[in-house]
């Protein structure tokens, strides 16, 4: 997961502000028999806490996997009220966790055979916390050999799965070109 998050992908990752999914699968998605979200405090405030969790759940309706929520009182409040709100058939599971500044305690949440989606924040962002600095680094430690999943919320107000449009990539990827072009210059 490092490779894929070091300083130039979080430089990037700071500059969008798009919903973003860094995926490492090390298993065949058949060997997992759940799915474990950690979300830290405040995820229920992100503008793309409805789009990441509608995710998830669709994610679980495919694998027909259950899924726990390892939150806070609160956000697993917010949790359940949207679950309602999508109709949600998934079995579904919370576990209080409240030592965010601590990620080594996660350990105390891991399942065998289970996909560990981890929600994160931006810096400046409404959940972020100093804990997620390095977070790749942080849960490589920790689930080295299972499918993790890390999630950056969008910077930009709520949208459903279904209101997308089909979006024109071309303009997308010269902006990501340019930046990353940029970054090469100065460094």
């Amino acid at each position: 997961m490092d490779k894929f998050v070091g300083e130039k992908t979080e430089s990037i990752l700071n500059r969008t502000s798009a919903n973003v999914m860094l995926c490492h699968f090390k298993k065949p998605f058949i060997s997992n028999k759940s799915i474990v979200v950690f979300a830290p405090p405040m995820c229920e405030a992100e503008f793309g806490f409805e789009y990441w969790l509608e995710k998830v759940v669709k994610f679980a309706q495919e694998l027909s996997l259950s899924i726990t929520f390892v939150v806070d009182t609160r956000s697993a409040a917010a949790i359940e009220e949207h679950l309602v709100e999508l109709k949600n058939s998934v079995p579904v599971t919370f576990k209080h966790y409240d030592n965010w500044d601590n990620l080594q305690g996660l350990k105390a949440f891991k399942e065998e055979d289970a996909m560990f989606i981890f929600v994160s924040a931006r810096n400046g962002e409404v959940s972020y916390r100093d804990s997620l600095d390095g977070v790749a680094k942080k849960l490589d430690r920790i689930y080295a050999n299972e499918n993790l999943v890390l999630v950056f919320p969008s910077r930009v107000e709520n949208a459903h799965i279904d209101e997308y449009e089909d979006v024109e990539a071309a303009p997308i990827f010269r902006k990501i070109s340019k930046e990353i072009g940029n970054m090469f210059n100065k460094g």
